[in-house]
């Protein structure tokens, strides 16, 4: 594991568990590791450098980044402290999966907030910082945890206590 990767961690909390539900894959937050046991990430106390301290993770590396795009990830991620978590965006997700998963699209950005972010959303916009765009699929943060682990652009390197992947 080194910094500019990202984790996928299974928890339960209620947030974890509607995520689960909606995407029907067991990830359910996302972090970028900013070095030795740290990760950057978005919780309900906003983006925060915080120790590594999840039972149930699986790390990933994006697929031929550069060391000094892997740098720069963490740099933009750091450059992002303090802000706030977009609990509207969560439920936007919720939404746009009950839209898909009725065969409807999925509306991109619903309930997005200024300034304040989900936890995949955040992986997703530290990567492109630097160039690389994880779902090509999607607009700029439009990604849920799951869905940061089907891109071709990024695989796993490590599985710590997974119930499943």
């Amino acid at each position: 594991m080194k910094p500019g990767n990202f984790i996928l961690v299974q928890n339960f909390d209620p947030i974890g568990q509607g995520i689960a539900f909606f995407e029907h894959n067991g990830f359910t937050h996302a972090a970028l590791v900013s070095g030795e046991g740290k990760v950057i990430e978005a919780t309900a106390q906003g983006i925060q450098e915080n120790a590594l301290n999840y039972e149930r993770y699986a790390v990933f590396e994006f697929v031929d980044a550069t060391d000094e795009q892997l740098k720069g990830m963490v740099e933009f991620g750091r450059s992002r402290l303090g802000e706030g978590y977009s609990f509207r965006q969560d439920a936007g997700f919720a939404v746009n999966a009950i839209l898909e998963e009725m065969g409807f699209e999925r509306i991109s950005g619903l309930l997005a907030e200024k300034n304040k972010i989900v936890c995949s959303a955040f992986i997703d916009l530290c990567a492109r910082s630097q160039g690389i765009v994880v779902r090509p699929d999607r607009k700029p943060g439009d990604v849920t945890p799951p869905g940061l682990s089907y891109s071709t652009k990024v695989r796993l390197v490590e599985n710590h206590n997974l119930w499943e992947l």
